[in-house]
């Protein structure tokens, strides 16, 4: 049942706001057809909530609340038809009130309920401390962007960043003082970046970035650009640390996000054996 709610999600989430309109209007008519063809015997009313349902949580409330006075009339032309109700004018436009007000209603509960699902989705998605994305949001990006790579055979480039002697900071300074250094770094390193590169902390004190469509040159240019930015701030702050970087340009992707981050992970690690303090660029799979 998961699964096929999953795939559900998939299919809608990928499609346009257009395309999800045009099915679900085409929806509402066809169970208007159906409401009546089968007469005064059936009622039709909760099939109406299906397509209304689906446009109300896969495309804006502008087009939902349209679609619920479409909806309002189509049902209201299917029961005018089958003679359930009198012609519009007379003392029943309060059943098409009442059948409005419901379907409003529906439309309404589940747009706040979207609203209260994306929040706690941005939440999840969020590191509490530096704001910036966590490892679960990440990895989810990553695999996002490995599809992308594979489909149209484009370079990406996952920047692995640890802080060395972290530590320090926080048994000689307090952890409050560790909080701000990694809010500091975080904000450093996103105010250097691209709007459409990522940046995430992974826990304690490691960082990575994703550079979308970036080959091995531009990932230098801007990784060299990001420390510098970095160690200014070290400097500024008088903090005994520095920051160990791998990076790995991939010109095909892997089979999974665990084999990109453990390849980043052990070019970082390779940095700090060479003494710490530096950056190390690798490709893969050269």
């Amino acid at each position: 049942m998961k699964l096929r709610f999953t795939q559900f999600h998939r299919f809608f989430t990928s499609k346009s706001q257009g395309f999800i309109l045009a099915l679900g209007l085409s929806l509402i008519i066809f169970i208007g057809a159906l409401d009546y063809v089968t007469g005064s015997g059936l009622e039709f009313d909760f099939f109406y909530l299906l397509p209304l349902s689906i446009i109300t949580w896969y495309s804006s409330t502008k087009a939902a609340l349209a679609t619920t006075v479409f909806t309002t009339l189509i049902w209201s032309l299917a029961n005018i038809l089958v003679g359930e109700l009198p012609p519009i004018w007379t003392k029943d436009l309060w059943n098409i009130s009442i059948e409005l007000v419901s379907f409003l209603t529906v439309v309404g509960l589940l747009s706040l309920l979207k609203s209260e699902v994306r929040i706690i989705d941005e939440l999840a998605s969020e590191d509490p401390l530096t704001g910036i994305a966590n490892r679960r949001s990440f990895y989810r990006v990553v695999v996002a962007e490995m599809n992308r790579s594979q489909r149209f055979s484009s370079s990406f480039t996952i920047a692995y960043i640890d802080i060395d002697d972290f530590k320090t900071v926080n048994d000689s300074q307090g952890h409050n003082a560790g909080d701000a250094l990694l809010r500091k770094v975080a904000t450093t390193i996103r105010e250097h970046i691209r709007n459409v590169d990522t940046v995430a902390r992974l826990g304690g004190d490691e960082f990575a970035i994703l550079f979308p469509e970036t080959n091995a040159v531009e990932a230098k240019q801007s990784l060299e650009r990001i420390q510098e930015h970095l160690n200014d701030l070290v400097t500024n702050h008088s903090w005994p640390i520095t920051f160990s970087i791998g990076a790995v340009t991939f010109s095909e992707p892997p089979a999974s996000v665990e084999e990109i981050m453990g390849f980043a992970d052990e070019v970082m690690y390779s940095v700090k054996k060479q003494g710490k303090n530096g950056i190390q660029f690798t490709s893969w799979p050269d």
